[in-house]
């Protein structure tokens, strides 16, 4: 669990809040890259190896006696499979059960524990039991809640994070959460303690600067990928906050929004250029790609453990589900 402030709520409420002014903490500098890998991803590596994905389900659609979306932002499935939705628009986050009916809504607008404003990330970290991260971008601080209790924190960091407005967040898989923040183009790492255990950034162009990073996701074998958008590329992270490799994406005419990784280290990268997923292998050849004509703004992706790819449709405010299959794509 991350630190506890007892003195400000209860035993229940992780405390964290993230200042106005920019000066340390998640501001600090950029560390030393060591030798960086640099690939180009080939347009016409296109393999389709042994599996493509399927259109099942569209979630989120009006009717049925739920509420539609109406900005869905991103996406996190609890450990029991329920899938979490952030809707930006109306400030609160949607639990949907498999038919795509609200079964729970958190939040609303508000500066209160419990209330957002803008929520544009969530996560959810098994400490021990699931606990859903929110990264609340307009009251610019992380906030917790767990599906258990019902109960509302605020993460506090140890040391300071002045200016830092969470726009992506991502559990880390071991000890602590992933912050992006796209405005300042900052990655932090914040361990369980609440300690800011590093810091990247440095917007540019050149080999390792940001522009416009919108989305932050592990890869279970100590990285961190990031979707630098305004540069057309991935940046991959190691646990240090190390620069380790970058995928420049502008030949194959992807623009990155959003990142997952699955356990074999594939990225499937929702692609504001062409509305798409592009399914990236550890060695940087395209493996396949779904959605053409069914995608109108894809921003964000959650994996489920089924082998299952849920992606967060703005411009439709639907949530697109795909099921993987074995065929080959002719």
């Amino acid at each position: 669990m991350f630190s506890v402030s007892p003195f400000r709520r209860s035993r229940y409420f992780l405390t964290v809040a993230l200042g106005i002014a920019a000066t340390a903490g998640c501001a600090g500098m950029r560390p030393v890259p060591p030798t960086v890998r640099a690939s180009r991803l080939d347009p016409t590596s296109l393999s389709h190896v042994g599996v493509h994905f399927e259109l099942a389900a569209k979630l989120g659609e009006p009717g049925k006696g739920a509420e539609p979306l109406s900005d869905p932002s991103a996406a996190a499935i609890a450990s029991d499979g329920t899938l979490y939705v952030a809707d930006a628009e109306t400030h609160r986050i949607l639990a949907l059960r498999p038919d795509g009916t609200v079964s729970n809504t958190i939040g609303g607008y508000g500066s209160r524990v419990g209330e957002f404003d803008t929520p544009r990330a969530i996560t959810f970290v098994p400490s021990p039991r699931d606990v859903l991260y929110v990264a609340d971008s307009g009251g610019r601080q992380v906030q917790s809640y767990d599906p258990a209790t019902h109960r509302f924190g605020v993460l506090e960091t140890q040391n300071d994070t002045s200016g830092f407005a969470p726009t992506a967040l991502a559990w880390d898989g071991s000890m602590g959460l992933l912050l992006l923040d796209a405005i300042h183009g900052r990655v932090c790492r914040i361990a369980t303690t609440g300690a800011v255990v590093w810091s990247y950034d440095g917007f540019g162009h050149d080999r390792g600067s940001l522009d416009n990073p919108q989305a932050v996701a592990p890869d279970g074998k100590g990285g961190a990928h990031i979707a630098d958008t305004g540069n057309q590329r991935l940046i991959r992270l190691d646990f240090a906050g190390n620069l380790v490799a970058e995928t420049s994406l502008v030949e194959a005419v992807v623009t990155p929004v959003g990142v997952g990784v699955d356990a074999a280290g594939r990225r499937y990268v929702c692609d504001a250029a062409t509305p798409r997923v592009v399914v990236i292998g550890e060695r940087g050849d395209i493996l396949t790609e779904f959605g053409r004509g069914e995608m109108r703004e894809p921003v964000s992706v959650a994996l489920g453990q089924d082998g299952s790819v849920y992606v967060v449709d703005r411009s439709l405010a639907r949530i697109l589900m795909y099921k993987p299959s074995e065929t080959e794509r002719p």
